[in-house]
């Protein structure tokens, strides 16, 4: 009976206070399903409900192939656009070794009828709106891209973004952010240009401007290909943040995107924070102390830095730890033991503590040992039956041989 009134007694707290409390149900990325106690909060009783939806509102965590439920919650309740200053866009396709993606099915007519409204509606040239309005009529889209960037239209308030769980492939809002075609071929770099040409998708540079004055932290997508027929080692470089985001406060992205950009290409000038992640390669080093040097002059804000490796890596050098002390930065890194691209953490490292990764990365390793235990008992049991087989033949063929009458 108490269990019963428990919503009702819930019920007679100020609208502020149920607010909040839903709040901070909301979960993590790093958590299966960070949503799962907002939802029950939800289904407690049909007052709580439209609280739960501002809650979820407030800062969505959204798998990509979620996001025709987005849209028409978004279009049900346009003022819930208002409440979102934070999205955090997950590609679930992208957690394992083999990256490919899901495709998405087209969207309902009246979803879509309610997307050309509302893409006719944004101050953006003709041409584009055509294209875009193209790509949202197909049957299924391989990549969520016009959809994804459709979504982040919506949000007027939208000051941090966060995209570290998914692919760049996935956000043609970027690709003012990527090199030049002409800059590409004076380069001779043939992969990536068949790829930006090759793009499936408008370019939706629009959306970045929309977002320029406004977005205080961005993550980037840590797998920074814009094709997934592109290796791991096949990443596009990033270019003038500080132009398309000059407003920002912190800065998270791979750092395969920057080692062979100046830094002030890179780092806006009111950046407090900037986390590298992915590390592969040791000209990081050299790049982060053209920060620490630049820093007084071209970065006055910059107070941390913070940087991940991918791969098991030597200490950093001395006199390399000593530029970027002398530059009054608070320094962090993280070097793996082995390998970090194995685990969830790898996405979003900078939210885990390093004995959080090491411990997923040792959970990782002994499944895999399980698993190779496994499969070698397995192997060791068909050998056993197979020399068990050939005994028995042999001692039949024996027992045949010595068993005939001699002649």
């Amino acid at each position: 009976m108490a269990n019963a009134t428990r919503p009702f007694a819930l019920l007679k707290l100020p609208n502020e206070i149920l607010l909040q409390i839903a709040l901070n149900l909301s979960g993590s990325v790093k958590q299966p399903d960070p949503q799962a106690d907002l939802l029950s909060f939800a289904l407690t009783c049909k007052q709580l409900a439209p609280l739960a939806r501002e809650s979820l509102c407030h800062a969505p965590i959204l798998q990509s192939r979620k996001i025709h439920m987005l849209l028409k919650s978004l279009y049900t309740y346009p003022n819930l656009r208002t409440k979102t200053r934070s999205l955090t866009i997950e590609t679930r396709e992208s957690r394992g070794l083999q990256e490919l993606p899901t495709p998405l099915p087209g969207l309902e007519p009246g979803l879509l009828w309610q997307s050309i409204c509302e893409i006719h509606t944004l101050s953006i040239d003709k041409e584009t709106q055509e294209w875009w309005i193209a790509d949202l009529k197909a049957t299924s889209f391989t990549f969520p891209g016009p959809l994804l960037c459709l979504l982040i239209a919506l949000l007027p308030h939208l000051k941090e973004l966060y995209l570290g769980g998914s692919s760049l492939c996935n956000f043609p809002l970027f690709r003012n952010m990527l090199p030049a075609l002409d800059d590409i071929n004076g380069l001779q770099i043939p992969f990536l240009l068949t790829q930006i040409s090759n793009w499936d998708h408008p370019n939706l540079s629009c959306v970045m401007n929309m977002l320029s004055s406004r977005l205080t932290v961005l993550e980037l997508p840590n797998d920074f290909r814009i094709s997934t027929n592109a290796n791991a080692w096949q990443v596009a470089e990033a270019r003038g943040i500080p132009t398309y985001f000059p407003e920002l406060r912190r800065l998270i992205l791979p750092s395969n995107a920057v080692v062979s950009k100046p830094c002030q290409e890179i780092i806006p000038s009111k950046l407090e924070s900037l986390v590298l992640t992915d590390a592969r390669v040791p000209e990081i080093d050299a790049w982060l102390t053209s920060v620490a040097r630049s820093k007084k002059q071209l970065f006055p804000c910059l107070r941390k830095v913070a940087l991940y490796y991918r791969y098991k890596a030597p200490p950093a050098p001395q006199p390399f730890l000593q530029s970027i002390a002398a530059a009054g930065l608070d320094y962090s890194e993280y070097r793996p033991s082995c390998c970090l691209r194995i685990v969830d953490a790898f996405w979003h490292p900078w939210m885990y503590t390093a004995d959080e990764i090491d411990a997923s990365v040792q959970t990782m390793h002994d499944d895999f040992q399980k698993d190779l235990d496994r499969e070698n008992a397995k192997h060791q049991l068909k050998v056993e039956r197979e020399r068990a087989r050939l005994l028995d033949k042999c001692l039949l063929a024996l027992r045949d041989l010595f068993s005939e009458d001699p002649m």
